[in-house]
């Protein structure tokens, strides 16, 4: 624990100037204001004539330096307000400005406002506003789930949200509760970075992440990346990237979700948040428990039709969240913790069950933030500590059937500790140069086991250092009713992984730059294209991992990728909003790390080569009012084996589709929701050289709710049909997924 200390801190003192810079700046510009309060003022921005939301509208207080930009459903929320009256102006480019004057802000409570903008002729003398905005009109902007979609979809896990997401396929082992991990345009499922309030998620024995362990409840927003983002995220980003945002919005009230369903579904969610003055507060809990067993059929060898019960599928979770909030003049501190713990059966293949097979995975978090906002200038400081403990056993009785005592024993365990520092610092310089620039420091112990034999456990160690700097240029051209938009972007990161034999640094230098340029107000046309490189350093277990027949390799490379796209599309303002969206993509990863059966039946990783190109469309429309909601996406990929084994060489990488589809519709009307959502995925090679695959599948899911108010009480009554039509199918060889399942769910808040 001594030398651990010591090492962080010298890693962070190798940053105290970075500190000094921040903390000179925030002086400078720091103002002297009193009476700060907690309230925040929200509402939207929409059209007038058609009630359509407007995206990147910008909400100014005036005479304060106070502004914000409208998400993609026009909603908006300024913080950290002084009590007092003011006035705010909504404006949008094509619309006349709307100003509502002696808006009282009170300590009590927050203030809803609503802009209903009328459209104008453009004038090109008018004065632009800007504000620092999280998702601009830009090559880069991120594909945005929000907790009211989230909560409409009646998902049980992260992974059911994301599957619904054109691009993005979700690998899953069986029913509900079940292993689930992302894969975003044909990516490993290790080269997806998943980030929980910006911190890392990606396990370190297997670099990826099982969704299904990550509560629904505690989730504000997910932003979904795709494509390199290492210059950005850093490591771990060639994919893409998941970006969970936590619940940051605290009002008076008390949630509670509950939810039953097939194979003895059963789980609760309370939410409680409130604000007490300057501190508002949220605890989430969560407990999501099923049996997880259910009956299949399949054909053996001998062509017989086999049926039989799926078994030791079960799943238990449990989660406890924390956040305080702290508000001080125009200053956020942040805390919070968490407290995980799942258990899951690991049933195996059909034709080799592993009825005795567990996991068991605990994590402890506790993290801080500090922000603080001056007119152009956002600080941000955060730091982070937690400690996951995972093990794995199949630890049988001597006397069990034969049919589960195919594999030998097994019990070890792993754990990482991970301590996180991150600063950044966004300005906007002037309404068409904004600048964000950072620093984010890692220390990361790592430590295997083996519990079944008598060996020493295997010990390593990251220390990392991510240095980046992004720029965003937006060129206004007047005369074309259009805009250029630039963002170069660069990040250097330094890795230094040890263990008690091997030491290896590395360094990693990842640009990137993207541009779109659109044209028009009411309806817009634009065209975007984009240039990066990414990598993935190797994980502990590439590197370091010993077993009696489990070798990792310590001079393994760095996956190493270079990401080109373009694309275009067009929104469309006519009954409603018709949106349409194009991309083509061409992915070239070097040295990608891939587990093979090596000589003396020992399984080691090597480097090989990939290349991954395709196509992808997605079309929408959005009628007036959100009463009808229609979305289409189809991916095309092309995922080749570029290895120098002729026998491989050109072949489609294995469990990668080269066709999905996704669409649904959804209606909305007077409380009233319905959707129907299909999912549709070509066939997929099981092996290197395409002479196996699983076949194609077709799923259709049905999803209904009704929200009505009773003596103040909002109630929620859901139901949901997922796989309406009992599909045969599977996402993983002689795995098999359940035909049908359903689920109820029954919410409150007051």
């Amino acid at each position: 624990m001594t030398s651990q200390r010591q090492v962080l801190f010298m890693s962070l003192f190798r940053i105290k100037y970075i500190w000094l810079l921040c903390f000179l700046v925030c002086a400078q510009f720091a103002p002297i204001v009193t009476g700060q309060t907690t309230v925040k003022i929200y509402g939207s921005v929409s059209d007038a004539q058609s009630g359509i939301p407007l995206y990147q509208a910008n909400v100014v207080v005036e005479r304060t330096g106070l502004g914000v930009s409208t998400n993609q459903q026009g909603e908006y929320r300024i913080e950290n307000m002084l009590e007092g009256f003011y006035t705010l102006t909504a404006s949008y480019i094509g619309y006349e400005e709307q100003t509502l004057s002696d808006v009282r802000v009170s300590k009590d409570q927050a203030v809803y406002l609503r802009f209903q903008l009328k459209p104008e002729p453009i004038r090109l003398d008018s004065v632009q506003v800007f504000a620092l905005s999280e998702y601009n009109n830009s090559p880069t902007q991120p594909f945005i789930i929000t907790r009211r979609e989230i909560r409409q979809t009646n998902a049980l896990s992260l992974g059911d949200v994301l599957d619904k997401v054109p691009g993005v396929e979700i690998s899953q082992t069986g029913s509900v509760g079940s292993s689930q991990k992302v894969s975003i345009r044909g990516s490993q499922t290790n080269q997806v970075l998943v980030l929980l309030d910006d911190v890392p998620l990606n396990d370190e024995m297997s670099g990826s992440v099982d969704l299904s362990n990550i509560p629904l409840n505690i989730i504000e927003s997910i932003e979904i990346y795709k494509g390199g983002q290492s210059a950005q995220f850093g490591s771990g980003a060639i994919g893409g990237v998941v970006r969970i945002k936590t619940q940051n919005r605290f009002t008076n009230q008390l949630q509670v979700s509950s939810r039953v369903g097939s194979f003895q579904l059963m789980s609760i969610e309370p939410t409680l948040s409130g604000q007490y003055k300057n501190w508002n507060y949220l605890i989430a809990c969560s407990h999501a428990e099923t049996e997880g067993n259910f009956p299949y059929q399949y054909t053996d060898s001998n062509q017989n039709v086999i049926e039989e019960n799926r078994i030791n599928a079960d799943f238990l979770s449990r989660n406890l969240f924390a956040k305080l909030n702290f508000n001080w003049r125009n200053h956020q501190l942040s805390v919070q913790g968490q407290r995980l713990k799942s258990e899951r059966g690991l049933p195996g293949k059909i034709d080799a069950w592993t009825a005795y097979a567990r996991t068991n995975y605990a994590q402890e978090m506790l993290g801080a933030e500090y922000q603080t906002s001056i007119r152009n200038l956002r600080v941000t400081a955060n730091w982070r500590y937690s400690d996951a403990l995972t093990e794995n056993s199949n630890l049988y009785p001597d006397d069990a059937d034969k049919r589960y005592r195919r594999y030998y024993k097994w019990n070890y365990q792993y754990e990482v500790r991970n301590s996180l520092f991150q600063t950044n610092l966004d300005y906007a310089i002037s309404p068409w140069l904004c600048m964000k620039t950072g620093y984010t420091g890692r220390l990361l112990r790592y430590e295997d086991e083996n519990l079944l034999t008598a060996s020493s456990a295997n010990q390593a160690k990251d220390v990392s250092h991510g240095f980046f700097l992004h720029q965003e240029w937006r060129v206004p051209l007047p005369k074309l009713l259009s805009q250029l938009v630039m963002t170069p972007a660069v990040r250097y990161d330094e890795m230094t992984f040890t263990n008690e034999t091997d030491r290896r640094v590395e360094h990693q230098w990842s640009p990137a730059f993207g541009v779109i340029w659109s044209t028009g107000i009411t309806h817009q046309v634009f065209v975007k294209s984009s240039l990066s490189k990414s990598f993935r350093a190797p994980t502990f277990a590439d590197l370091f991992y010993q077993d009696a027949r489990v070798e990792g390799k310590p001079d393994l490379a760095s996956e190493k990728s270079t990401n080109v796209e373009f694309g275009g599309g067009f929104r469309f303002k006519v009954a409603g909003q018709i949106t349409a969206e194009t991309d083509i993509f061409r992915y070239t990863v070097d040295d990608l790390i891939v587990w093979k059966l090596g000589s003396f039946e020992v399984f080691r990783p090597f480097n090989t080569d990939a290349l991954i190109r395709g196509q992808e469309y997605r079309l929408g429309w959005n009628a007036p009012n959100h009463l009808i909601a229609l979305n289409l996406g189809y991916t095309r990929l092309e995922p080749l084996n570029k290895s120098d084994n002729t026998t491989t060489h050109d072949k489609i990488l294995p469990y990668k589709p080269q066709d999905s589809f996704k669409g649904g519709i959804e209606v909305n009307w007077r409380g009233w929701f319905a959707s129907v959502a299909c999912r549709s995925v070509g066939k997929q090679y099981i092996n290197e050289a395409n002479t196996k695959a699983i076949s194609a599948y077709r799923i259709w899911d049905l999803n209904g709710s009704w929200t009505f108010t009773c003596y103040g009480v909002q109630f929620d009554l859901k139901g949901s049909v997922l796989n309406l039509f009992g599909e045969t199918y599977e996402i993983i060889k002689d795995m098999p997924m359940p035909q049908r399942e359903w689920r109820l769910a029954f919410n409150f808040k007051l």
